[in-house]
């Protein structure tokens, strides 16, 4: 997650020269007008700049007129004392998400916020936050404390977490735009390797990551990479070159919380990859090839294969995987057959019976994952119906 360093640069504006060319301005303020008048100037700079102007935020603001306060109390400008929270962790425990924050303090015997303004901008440091375009939101608290105004600006990119599986889906979205097909997921949806994928990022965020895998795992080696980010756009490039190091497998679950290191919180994504997992519809179509190499064999032509059919067989999976039985599904088919093997190269000799009936002309595969039946089991769940 990216931040933005606090300006170090600390000034104390002492600019009592100034205070007679500019003695009516700003005079008959109150504090709190005082504070939306050097808003105004902070975003007449922006627009000039060609950036969005700032919006003021009651909790930031609160938060500043504290640091104010502080800096009043103590009698010197800084953004750190002893016994003293960060400024994230301030901003933190108030309950804001943040992914960018800083803070710009000032100190001077002048209410023209002008005045106060130009001293700041004249800082390359509180400049640099003025105009950064990291920013959609400000508060600003002035404090007088006997002869002197203490002001502080703090500057945030204030965020509404959404939820992981919101996240989740938004990633998977803009992942398959820009993945060649021999890369897409077949298997996104088990729910099993999904929430272990969740569980192994809340570990991550939590500092606890484990980077072992279950060795009971039907598709052989997995390899699994966990990075954290605030925004998709910071992500998408690293999993797409965890994806397409080889043709592979995988998918990925969300978290979202507040680390250590994050206080304003951020996402974790833990991708599971299976490189030497064979495609579902790979799987299909050499099946269907072998079926059509008998039906050659034995004097018949080829069949063709048909999405109608397919379809129609993976609802006769799932019906055999639930316990459920179709017969008006099964009656609209000449050929259909359901079964479990711990071996897609092994087909039951009935399967061949059926297929060899000379009049069918179309054929529709569909095999189900083990996780989707059983978990941990070695089993798919094959269904054929043909036409």
């Amino acid at each position: 997650m990216k931040k933005k360093a606090l300006a170090t640069f600390l000034i104390s504006l002492s600019l009592c020269y100034l205070i007679r060319a500019q003695a009516v301005e700003d005079l008959d303020l109150t504090i709190p007008q005082l504070e939306n008048r050097l808003l105004e100037w902070v975003n007449k700079e922006r627009q000039r700049s060609g950036l969005n102007s700032l919006k003021i935020d009651p909790i930031l603001s609160v938060i500043a007129r504290n640091h104010s306060s502080k800096m009043a109390s103590e009698k010197t400008l800084s953004h750190t004392f002893t016994s003293y929270a960060s400024l994230s962790s301030r901003v933190a425990d108030a309950g804001l998400y943040f992914n960018a924050l800083a803070e710009n303090v000032a100190r001077g015997d002048t209410f023209v916020m002008r005045i106060v303004h130009k001293a700041l901008m004249d800082s390359p440091g509180h400049r640099r936050n003025i105009l950064s375009n990291e920013f959609s939101s400000i508060g600003i608290g002035i404090i007088y404390d006997n002869e002197f105004y203490y002001t502080t600006q703090i500057f945030a990119h204030v965020v509404t977490p959404k939820a992981p599986k919101y996240i989740e889906n938004t990633l998977l979205v803009s992942l398959k735009k820009k993945l060649p097909s021999e890369y897409q997921d077949p298997i996104a949806d088990v729910p099993e390797i999904q929430e272990l994928c969740r569980n192994r990022a809340t570990q991550f965020l939590a500092g606890n990551p484990d980077p072992n895998l279950p060795n009971t795992w039907i598709w052989g080696k997995a390899e699994l990479v966990s990075h954290t980010f605030s925004e998709n756009y910071q992500v998408i490039p690293k999993l797409m070159e965890e994806i397409t190091r080889c043709p592979a497998t995988w998918v990925l679950g969300v978290h979202f919380a507040r680390t250590t290191l994050n206080p304003g919180g951020c996402y974790a994504v833990c991708l599971v990859k299976f490189p030497n997992l064979i495609h579902s519809h790979d799987m299909e179509k050499k099946m269907f090839d072998q079926l059509n190499s008998e039906r050659v064999q034995v004097g018949h032509r080829s069949t063709i294969w048909f999405e109608p059919l397919a379809k129609g067989a993976e609802k006769l999976a799932h019906s055999y995987i639930n316990k459920k039985s179709m017969p008006s599904l099964k009656k609209k088919y000449r050929f259909s057959f359901t079964y479990e093997t711990h071996e897609i190269n092994i087909i039951p000799e009935r399967v061949f019976r059926g297929i060899n009936r000379k009049t069918l002309k179309t054929m529709g595969i569909n095999i189900l994952y083990p996780l989707t039946h059983r978990p941990f089991k070695n089993t798919l769940i094959v269904a054929i119906v043909a036409n």
